[in-house]
């Protein structure tokens, strides 16, 4: 009765591995029962094929978080361009001024604002600077009204809300140029509701 119940136990156990381990387990159960009487099995070996599991994955490391901060910043260039088409506007990387309009633009900073942000606009101690990647993060996905209007109500330091929407718009200009927004045909429309359908994308 005592084989007979090791007997079903073995049989149950054998069917539970993968075809190629069933005969190498038998037989170890086989020994182990012979050697100590005991009726319990030893734990079947794992197999090989699980082993596969703990590799590391070809996504880990420095290198792929590099990637997928690229990608990232690609898809929300891309959602940026996507929108700004929806909106049926532009973005700035399309050239949404006219090289004249800049100049005009570069010749009001000389006078109005290189005192605080610097004559090539780098910034000073006073006031941060207007290009660079620092800068751009507080637009990239902003309409141009955004900073024309930033202009418009708080610059300069001095006489804040002494530009008018013309001069803002001037000033975005030389803004957008230094940052190596192309220069395009027309001019940065000074009305508001005109300039939000200008969206500031990644510069290129």
């Amino acid at each position: 009765m005592r084989m007979d119940r090791m007997t079903r136990k073995k049989r149950g156990i054998a069917s539970l591995l993968p075809q190629g381990e069933k005969g190498r387990d038998e037989g170890v159960w086989r020994r182990h029962v012979r050697q100590k009487g005991a009726e319990t099995p030893p734990a079947p070996a794992f197999s090989s094929r699980a082993l596969t599991l703990t590799q590391p994955s070809p996504l880990e490391g420095e290198g792929s978080k590099l990637w997928l901060l690229g990608v990232v910043f690609g898809l929300s260039a891309m959602a940026v361009a996507f929108a700004a088409a929806a909106q049926g506007g532009r973005v700035a990387t399309s050239g949404v001024y006219s090289k004249a309009q800049a100049e005009r633009g570069a010749k009001l900073f000389a006078d109005a604002c290189a005192r605080c942000h610097g004559a090539s606009m780098e910034g000073l101690d006073v006031a941060p600077p207007l290009t660079g990647p620092r800068f751009l993060g507080n637009y990239v996905g902003q309409p141009a009204a955004a900073l024309s209007s930033r202009i418009r109500t708080s610059m300069p330091l001095d006489m804040p809300g002494s530009l008018g929407l013309q001069a803002s718009a001037d000033l975005t200009a030389a803004i957008l140029a230094a940052n190596n927004y192309p220069a395009g045909n027309d001019e940065l429309p000074s009305s508001a509701s005109a300039q939000q359908a200008v969206t500031i994308d990644p510069a290129k």
